[in-house]
């Protein structure tokens, strides 16, 4: 995995960046993200939906992907809203490899 990632970290840094810049419905977002250049729940799911549905992919698998890439969070009393709304890049890996993982879970590719 880690040659995979490192052979492609310019292109994933890239779809990063696409996806932070994107407009979209606010859904599942704990707080506004206008003006923000990050990527969030709602801009993740809005720009990867049409992408990952044809792969299998749905809507439930990439909020499940979402929050079991997400890292600790120490200080939940004051940032859970932006914490649980926001991903950051390290954490955009791990999303990446949690889709792997949703989609393949319970056959035996999953192992």
């Amino acid at each position: 995995m880690n040659e995979f990632i490192q052979a492609n970290e310019h292109i994933i840094w890239i779809l990063y960046d696409y996806i932070a810049k994107q407009k979209f419905k606010q859904e599942r977002n704990l707080m506004s993200d206008i003006g923000k250049s990050l990527v969030s729940i709602d801009k993740l799911r809005d720009t990867l939906i049409p992408v990952l549905e044809p792969l299998h992919l749905t809507d439930k698998k990439i909020v499940q992907a979402f929050f079991l890439s997400k890292m600790t969070v120490i200080s939940e009393n004051n940032d859970a809203n932006y914490e649980y709304t926001y991903i950051h890049k390290p954490e955009f890996i791990e999303f990446i490899g949690r889709l792997a993982w949703v989609k393949y879970e319970g056959t035996y590719l999953h192992e």
